[in-house]
């Protein structure tokens, strides 16, 4: 074997390996515990509330809702809170309508509360995906 395709051969290699490490593990994120996200929280000078109204037509009020219950959140009080709606393939802002992509950049630079209908609510590092399944539901924060 030539040194020439063995050099290739290690390039493409390495090359694999980073496309892995830097482009699909990033996308894999992983389950923290609460108290985990209360320290993010009490760390973090943002936050986002983000309530995603796609697929919920019987659920949309309380997902309003419980946006509102977590806004009024004793541990939010101090943070910088911004509220977003997804409805559609439109992310919504105070300050207008933008991509989703274009959300999600700007929910990179806090903590992400993620309300929708679902039947479970999962933790991970600076993001909370609150799943909603009743109409019962309410929603708010609090160290325990």
């Amino acid at each position: 074997m030539d040194i020439r395709w063995f050099v290739v051969l290690l390039l493409a290699l390495i090359s694999i390996y980073f496309i892995y490490y830097f482009v699909i593990q990033i996308h894999n994120e992983q389950s923290i515990s609460y108290e985990q996200f209360i320290d993010d929280i009490s760390s973090a000078k943002k936050v986002f509330i983000l309530m995603d109204l796609r697929n919920s037509s019987n659920l949309r009020s309380t997902i309003m809702q419980c946006s509102v219950g977590l806004a009024g959140s004793i541990d939010l009080a101090q943070k910088n809170v911004s509220a977003f709606a997804i409805e559609d393939n439109i992310c919504i802002s105070e300050k207008g309508n933008m991509t989703i992509g274009e959300c999600e950049k700007i929910f990179s630079s806090g903590v992400l509360f993620h309300i929708k209908e679902s039947n479970s609510t999962q933790f991970y590092r600076n993001k909370i995906i609150i799943g909603i399944r009743n109409k019962n539901a309410s929603c708010s924060v609090s160290k325990k």
